[in-house]
């Protein structure tokens, strides 16, 4: 099992851990559990679509259509970015406890990389000044068509993969 399989076999665990999580956000609690689980539904597929074509292209123009609309409807940007953040986190547990060792940090890797585009993203939708910050994990950046932001720290031949 690789990564592209978890995220493939574990869609509704991931969701259901995510959605649990995105509980404690009242903004997620007011708007409803369906309404809720449907969002998070919609980003998990477009990420999962970015991993597996390692193209964050149609991920990231959804994600400034997340920021414009719940912008409008009040949203902080920490609140979207809880919802993020309980996706990698269920993904996370998953890869852990599912993936052969020797591919839990590349998975992860891919995943983290294209939610951190994806977070930069909606963070600069949010706030056109706001900072960029390094990423936390392995940048994978360079194995990832789209990604014109400074995440890219170097090409991609120069990334040693596991795929």
């Amino acid at each position: 099992m690789d990564i592209e399989d978890l995220l493939s076999e574990q869609e509704s665990a991931i969701v259901d851990e995510a959605l649990h999580a995105t509980e404690e956000v009242a903004r997620y609690r007011r708007e409803g559990e369906q309404a809720t689980r449907r969002r998070l539904e919609a980003l998990y597929h477009r990420l999962t679509a970015a991993v597996c074509a390692r193209d964050v292209t149609e991920l990231l123009a959804y994600v400034r259509q997340i920021a414009r609309e719940r912008a409008e409807a009040g949203f902080e940007l920490s609140d979207v970015e809880a919802a993020f953040s309980a996706l990698e986190d269920a993904i996370w547990r998953r890869a852990v406890s599912r993936l052969p060792a020797y591919d839990v940090a590349f998975g992860h890797g891919m995943v983290a990389t294209a939610l951190a585009h994806g977070k930069d993203t909606l963070c600069h939708a949010f706030d056109a000044g706001a900072p960029h910050a390094p990423a936390p994990y392995p940048d994978l950046t360079p194995l990832f068509r789209g990604t014109e932001s400074v995440l890219a720290p170097c090409p991609a031949e120069e990334i040693v993969s596991a795929a």
